[in-house]
């Protein structure tokens, strides 16, 4: 409903504030620290000004009220005059204090500057207070905790840059990313999310200009790194807006960079592979974004003509290596996957970005593959047995395992002989757990996708349980082994992540977190059915650990604390069936198919089950638990948050409710048929978020989700 009736922040940006008349407003909901309040504008006339003629007078009202999209000629031209009196503004607000300092001076000179006129905060003045060494610290720590995103040419960068080299946006747009890491801005800002906040928004307000008018490879650096914030802030589809944007761009200046660099006293060696770099950047969020809810929707990065980045020496030397191969990749669900562009030859740690390119590639594939329904898939190669050396998953393992075997040993990990420490002597060590978490990741999503989703019903590891049925029988201890594997993989992943915490490795970032989720789901179902996991020790031990080391992270990143909440509710559903799970003897996958699909979603996972959690703990029949999710969307879709601070509030009391029954005897439980799955086509976009995206070219959509 449009009103009159809005919250300041919603008024001076000049978008509809959507609210039940109580504040806060829905955008001030999703912006900790925000202090709403509700107010009807304040409209001034100025002095010895004569009225208006009574024909404008109706158009001079719609124009004062706050409503997106409506932009007159004569506002565009006043924007224009008052630009250079605006951009010459010397305050650089950079603390909550000094924001609202700005909101007093706007409030002074409103006489001087039309109302509407939304006052921009350039990324020069946002950079102005922040001391040089907090700046150096953010983008090294950029260049350590994503070593996939590997387009900073370091000594260039850190030589050069932090003089005139680099644009303030490219800078305002790694604070976005990394202020959250650094203690000082943290301390500033009073939360990680708010000190990563305040940058994102100043660059969320400048981008579209500054890429109007320096249309470069900055420009495309700066959306990925907005892409990247707003994936760690679980805000999928701005993150790929942003991404597609980045890609088109990137693709374009590297075509343009082909053309022009064929006569060879033109190369700059290190410039083009910067933009290379930036290429393979773009597939690889590219590839994070395709495992969520938009999918579907992408728009496929054609790289069968573009190298694989250089060696790590080369590129940082500047010198010409020999030609890199190219990535020749040809994947789908109803033919075989090869991402094989080394001719099988040993790469070491010098290679390390080509293989976690390769290996993101591969682990999309089967992600969305996965999401689409994995093995329920409509497609011959889907439908046809694990065993089968013509089945999607079969072929898959089979790529999975051939990369693997393009693994030098230093890069495969182990915890003999110091190597995780030499890695860390070498600053790579990063990179070498990515390469590896990647590896147990792709393992760990193949054997998952066969084994039961809540194996109440049977009492030793098997194959599917609910349909579509595998009709031959399997070779002999298939499924005992599948589960060794499946669990071994979890365990490694836990592993691994503990070696890096022992070491002062602080390893967080939005794709470390999906890892831990993952391993912490299949050690809390181990946990609750253990003659699942032949083979796996201390499963409670892990998952506790687990659980620790994601709460630690939902301090920096949103989009873990989601994953917390998923958790409660899994440990909450877990604990109700191994004590209960006699009453519900048709409980399956469908049931649950949102928590199903949020186990593998990377990007934007959404927490939806609640209500069923509820109706599950207080005994309710199995026929109100659609109705329940039901009504949990609708109350999404309403604004309401009630549910969601229930989910945040209680995943604690549901962990110790796991743990206080995870020792009691599994109870002897029916065996029956569920209907067939059914696949969830529901792909649509919400058309208030279209219509804010196209009339609001500021890029700050986040009050319509």
């Amino acid at each position: 409903m449009r009103t009159t009736l809005a919250c300041q922040w919603c008024r001076r940006s000049k978008i509809k504030c959507h609210h039940d008349g109580t504040p806060p407003c829905k955008s001030c909901r999703v912006h900790p620290g925000r202090e709403c309040s509700l107010s009807t504008p304040v409209i001034r006339r100025k002095r010895n000004t004569p009225s208006r003629p009574p024909a404008n007078t109706a158009r001079a009202n719609r124009v004062s009220k706050p409503v997106i999209g409506e932009a007159s000629a004569s506002r565009r031209t006043e924007k224009r005059n008052t630009s250079l009196q605006i951009r010459q503004s010397p305050p650089a607000f950079s603390t909550p204090s000094a924001i609202s300092e700005a909101e007093r001076i706007d409030e002074r000179q409103s006489n001087a500057l039309p109302q509407q006129l939304k006052i921009i905060f350039l990324p020069e003045n946002a950079l102005e207070n922040v001391e040089r060494k907090l700046v150096i610290r953010a983008s090294r720590v950029f260049v350590q905790q994503f070593p996939e995103f590997g387009f900073v040419h370091k000594p260039t960068f850190f030589e050069y840059g932090l003089q005139d080299g680099v644009p303030a946006i490219k800078f305002c747009a790694i604070m976005a990313l990394c202020a959250r890491y650094i203690p000082e801005l943290v301390d500033q800002y009073s939360s990680p999310y708010l000190a990563s906040e305040h940058f994102a928004d100043v660059v969320r307000e400048n981008i579209m200009s500054y890429m109007a008018q320096h249309s470069g490879i900055d420009a495309v650096h700066a959306l990925i790194l907005l892409s990247l914030y707003d994936w760690g802030e679980g805000n999928g589809f701005q993150a790929w807006v942003y991404t597609g944007m980045a890609t088109r761009m990137a693709q374009g200046i590297y075509l343009q960079t082909k053309t022009n660099t064929k006569d060879a006293s033109c190369i700059n060696f290190t410039k083009h592979e910067t933009i290379i770099r930036t290429v393979w950047a773009c597939f690889v969020l590219d590839c994070i974004l395709r495992c969520g809810r938009y999918g579907s929707q992408r728009a496929e990065i054609e790289v069968p003509d573009i190298p694989l980045p250089m060696g790590e020496d080369d590129f940082e030397f500047g010198s010409q290596s020999t030609l890199t191969p190219h990535f020749l990749v040809h994947s789908g669900t109803n033919t075989s996957i090869k991402v094989m562009g080394s001719d099988g030859k040993i790469n070491g740690p010098q290679q390390i970005l080509s293989l976690i390119v390769k290996g993101f590639s591969i682990f999309s594939t089967l992600s969305t593959w996965i999401c689409r329904g994995g093995r329920r898939y409509p497609s011959p190669d889907s439908i046809e047995p694990p065993w089968k050396h013509t089945s999607f998953w079969s072929r898959s393992m089979t790529t999975v395992e051939a990369w693997r075997g393009t693994h030098s040993s230093r890069l495969v990990y182990s915890r003999s002989g110091g190597q995780m420490q030499a890695h860390i002597l070498h600053n790579q060590v990063e990179g070498f757990a990515l390469l590896n978490l990647l590896y147990y990741m792709s393992v760990f999503f193949l054997h998952r996708e066969y084994t039961p989703f809540f194996p109440h019903r049977v009492s030793r590891p098997c194959g599917p349980i609910d349909p579509p049925l595998l009709e031959e029988a399997p070779p002999h201890d298939w499924w005992h082994h599948s589960a060794q594997k499946l669990f071994e993989a979890a365990s490694i992943i836990i592993q691994l992540m503990q070696d890096l915490e022992t070491r002062d490795v602080q390893f967080q970032t939005p794709f470390t977190a999906f890892c831990m989720f993952s391993a912490a789901s299949a050690v809390l179902y181990a946990d609750t059915w253990p003659y699942m996991a032949p083979g796996l020790e201390n499963a409670k031990e892990k998952y506790t650990w687990s659980l620790d080391w994601l709460r630690t992270a939902s301090e920096k990143w949103k989009i873990a604390k989601c994953w917390c909440e998923i958790l409660g509710e899994l440990s909450g559903i877990f604990t109700r069936l191994k004590t209960d799970g006699h009453d519900f003897p048709h409980l399956g996958r469908e049931e649950f198919q949102d928590l199903h699909d949020n186990l593998h979603r990377l990007a934007e996972p959404e927490s939806t089950t609640v209500n069923a959690l509820a109706v599950l703990s207080q005994g309710a029949p199995l026929d109100f638990i659609g109705a329940a999710c039901q009504s949990r969307l609708e109350d999404t879709d309403a604004g309401n948050s009630g549910l969601q601070s229930l989910v945040t509030s209680d995943t604690d009391r549901l962990h110790e409710v796991h743990n206080a029954t995870s020792e009691q005897n599994q109870a002897n439980l029916l065996v029956s048929n569920d209907d067939p799955q059914r696949m969830n086509d529901d792909t649509g976009i919400d058309t208030d978020f279209l219509m804010a995206m196209l009339s609001d070219p500021s890029g700050n959509w986040s009050h319509v989700l």
